[in-house]
């Protein structure tokens, strides 16, 4: 499985609008992947909604924006330049509500924040309606400097901005040479040697102030910890070593039984009726009677429910005669017939049992026999008929008794040939009339392998899937004298991941149905992933550009492939590897003209349906297509026929605005054409240019 990357975004929104373009928000984010790095020149796929009052209020405003990020990652936008826009920003209450902005990249919700800015400029005919208001009747307003001398300091300057004139400037110049207390730094290679030049070793002995040991001796040791070294040192006072036992352990703590009787404070368990009742003979709690004591109570007795049907009498469960069922099949009325006996079957056809069953009226079998053919030739009955007098057999095919049926001695005493030539070398035959053996025809074989595989090896680069690899045409191959029905290979699409195809015809076709993620343009462009939540993934009224999982499971990737938009497979930066494309109901039309102009005339649905996967009739997958039923995807956002029932290949073919497609069904041989919705996700196979 591929590695699938996400979109992580910061926001950051700049509410600023100008008088001249009143209905736009600046708007600008930075995209990265999920290890947080920048993600450079990429398509985004991002959706604005504005929502009003709560981060989950009423959506006010929405638009669409498919746009690239720069070389840093960053994405700018303007809020109001959108395509797919609901709703319109200059009619919104900025002033009387709160209002919140959600961010959606590649059909994920990143998050809701509170727009924090009323967009002043959204609002300014409201504000042509306000009177002109006089300064001097505003309260609180700022003292505002009148004299150039409130501006300056006592000596009526300006500060200028000069370090120096900073009052209490502080003393240190932040020059290594002001620093006091500073270590010694060795600047010379000198320094570092001894007398002899050689660089200095540090050891223990040289270092000052190192510490000093009176000996290397344990005993010399101060604060020595005591070590055992005789076995009394671990016994008691009777001399002996704990034996591990329980009971010879003293002090041993107590260790409950785990029986009620043997607890400690043990609480107080009512075993009467008294104890829970007061000396007036109530519960000492709130009973439920008394809180509505008008309440009819089911006391949970069984004879007390209503509507009680219940059998009164044991002839309630017995037949006329007072019997109860005895379980016995011969007493069942209106029981099944059930019989293995032949004489008992109904419409059964009759065996002819005797010979005479067989023939007419004259004692003849009623059909065909061999001696009423015409023209029936004599059969031979006797062995002599068909030997001489040598016993040998002598009628031949041409009625000969010469040139055929000798025996090995005969043979080699006439000859080989009508010349009479004999055979000279049985293991070496040299002339027309020699007799090829086994023994020269596998030597032969064994030469003819042994060049075939010399010839295969220097041609090993020259075959179909060399000439695929190397990015021919289907035209190309077969201007070579390549035969492409049949051929197999494996090439690369454009995530680098191997794909198997098959020839069949002269067209060369994808094995499985394709699961990239990617175009195959020069720029590798991502295809955006499909919504998966409601209500964004109803895309009926929209023209996205979008793939999905079947029922959004990521592992049906692998054995369905991926679902995909009809704009995706149309697209010109091409879904298919390079050297590949979708194919056109053209195409698929010499695909099933083929398949059912084979000798065997299967329709096309069942020849080319996979032999597994499908719930009811599965296919003979002969041309190795495998056709699978991986399901579709319809445009409000709801999946079906994975089940083993439906499998729909887009066309790039378009059709009174909609989209064509091929349809393989679970109850049905034959493939079925049809238009659909553009938005509707299907699969794909690619097939070679």
């Amino acid at each position: 499985m591929k590695k699938t990357t996400y979109i992580i975004i910061l926001i950051f929104i700049t509410l600023n609008i100008s008088a001249q373009i009143p209905a736009k928000i600046k708007f600008q984010a930075i995209a990265r992947d999920v290890n947080g790095q920048p993600m450079i020149n990429q398509q985004v796929s991002l959706k604005i909604k504005i929502r009003t009052d709560y981060m989950d209020g009423s959506i006010v405003y929405s638009e669409s924006h498919d746009i690239t990020s720069n070389l840093s990652g960053i994405i700018y936008l303007n809020i109001g330049e959108g395509v797919g826009v609901s709703g319109n920003l200059m009619t919104i209450d900025w002033i009387g509500s709160n209002h919140f902005i959600e961010v959606i990249i590649n059909g994920t919700s990143i998050g809701i924040t509170q727009i924090m800015a009323v967009p002043f400029a959204m609002h300014a005919e409201l504000a042509e309606e306000v009177d002109d208001i006089d300064y001097e009747n505003v309260t609180n307003k700022p003292d505002i400097p009148s004299d150039m001398s409130q501006l300056t300091d006592f000596t009526n300057k300006i500060f200028s901005g000069d370090y120096t004139q900073l009052r209490n400037i502080p003393a240190f110049s932040g020059s290594y040479n002001d620093l006091f207390n500073t270590p010694e730094i060795i600047t010379s290679f000198s320094n570092l040697t001894d007398e002899t030049g050689v660089l200095e070793k540090i050891d223990f002995y040289s270092l000052n102030n190192r510490p000093t040991f009176p000996s290397n001796s344990y005993l010399a040791l101060i604060n020595k910890p005591d070590i055992k070294t005789k076995i009394s040192q671990f016994t008691d006072a009777d001399n002996k070593v704990f034996s591990g036992k329980y009971e010879d352990l003293i002090n041993k703590p107590y260790i409950f039984s785990g029986k009620y009787i043997d607890l400690t404070n043990k609480p107080l368990i009512p075993t009467q009726i008294s104890e829970f009742t007061d000396v007036n003979e109530k519960l000492k709690n709130v009973k439920f009677a008394d809180i509505n004591p008008t309440v009819d109570i089911f006391d949970g007795n069984f004879y007390n429910l209503t509507d009680l049907n219940l059998p009164a009498d044991i002839k309630d469960f017995t037949d006329n005669n007072n019997l109860i069922f005895d379980g016995d099949y011969n007493n069942l009325i209106e029981k099944p017939f059930i019989s293995k006996d032949y004489t008992h079957l109904t419409g059964k056809p009759t065996i002819p049992y005797d010979i005479k069953d067989l023939t007419d009226n004259s004692n003849l079998l009623t059909n065909l026999k061999y001696e009423n053919l015409n023209g029936a030739p004599s059969e031979l009955t006797k062995l002599s008929q068909l030997t001489d007098d040598l016993i040998f057999i002598r009628i031949e095919g041409d009625g000969s008794t010469t040139n055929e049926l000798q025996n090995i001695k005969q043979v080699l005493n006439k000859g080989a040939s009508a010349s009479g030539n004999r055979i000279v070398n049985l293991n070496d035959p040299s002339n027309n009339s020699d007799i090829a053996t086994k023994l020269y025809i596998d030597a032969l074989e064994a030469r003819y392998n042994a060049l075939k595989k010399r010839v295969d090896n220097f041609f090993a680069g020259t075959g179909v899937e060399a000439m695929v690899n190397q990015g021919k045409t289907i035209q190309e191959i077969k201007n070579m004298g390549l035969t492409i029905d049949k051929s197999v290979g494996s090439s690369k699409n454009q995530e680098n991941n191997s794909f198997e195809w098959i020839g069949i015809g002269d067209q060369i076709w994808t094995k499985k149905n394709i699961d990239v993620k990617i175009f195959s343009d020069d720029s590798n462009t991502s295809i955006p992933k499909g919504p998966d939540t409601p209500p964004d993934n109803d895309l009926s009224g929209e023209t996205p550009q979008t793939y999905w999982f079947e029922y959004n499971n990521a592992n049906n990737e692998e054995a369905l492939g991926l679902l995909y938009t009809w704009n995706v497979i149309t697209d010109s930066k091409n879904v298919c590897p390079k050297g590949w494309r979708v194919p056109t109901e053209t195409d698929w039309n010499q695909l099933i003209a083929f398949i059912e102009g084979q000798p065997n005339g299967n329709p096309a649905g069942k020849a080319l349906k996979a032999n597994e996967m499908w719930i009811t009739t599965n296919g003979l997958d002969i041309a190795q297509l495998r056709v699978i039923p991986s399901g579709i995807r319809n445009a409000n956002g709801t999946f079906e026929g994975a089940d083993g029932k439906q499998t729909r290949v887009w066309l790039n073919t378009e059709e009174s605005g909609n989209g064509k497609y091929k349809e393989f069904k679970h109850t049905n041989d034959n493939i079925v054409s049809g238009t659909a919705n553009k938005n509707d996700a299907y699969s794909v196979r690619c097939i070679k240019e």
